[in-house]
């Protein structure tokens, strides 16, 4: 892998930028084994610091034909791109270069978001 781009969010999660491109399902078997998930965007704020270092269209961990993240937990937060009119099927997203979110094809690859949270932290911040 090349050099990860690594950022703090809060006191208990980081997110890491992997810039080399895996399909979704590969980048979620990759973070899970190194770091904790795929990048769950779940503010305003989180979603604006992980685009200053994205540069791209990144996977996250939303898994939209299930409307989950990939943790299985509900999502609260949303940064949709609405002028976007192709679909895929599964629907996987991606942080595009605007600050919103992009659907694609889960098979394509791209760079992505891994998210880790330290084991001795709360899931909720």
């Amino acid at each position: 892998m090349r050099r990860l781009i690594s950022f703090i969010l809060s006191l208990y999660i980081f997110f890491h930028l992997t810039p080399d491109s895996l399909s979704w399902g590969d980048a979620l078997t990759y973070c899970r084994t190194h770091y904790t998930d795929l990048a769950m965007i779940e503010s305003a704020e989180e979603n604006r610091a992980a685009s200053a270092v994205g540069g791209g269209y990144n996977w996250i961990g939303l898994f939209r034909s299930t409307g989950k993240w990939s943790d299985n937990r509900a999502v609260t937060f949303t940064a949709w791109n609405y002028d976007s009119k192709v679909f895929y099927q599964p629907f996987c997203a991606a942080q595009n270069l605007h600050n919103t979110w992009d659907v694609f094809s889960c098979q394509e690859r791209r760079p992505f978001y891994c998210q880790e949270r330290p084991e001795d932290c709360p899931l909720t911040v």
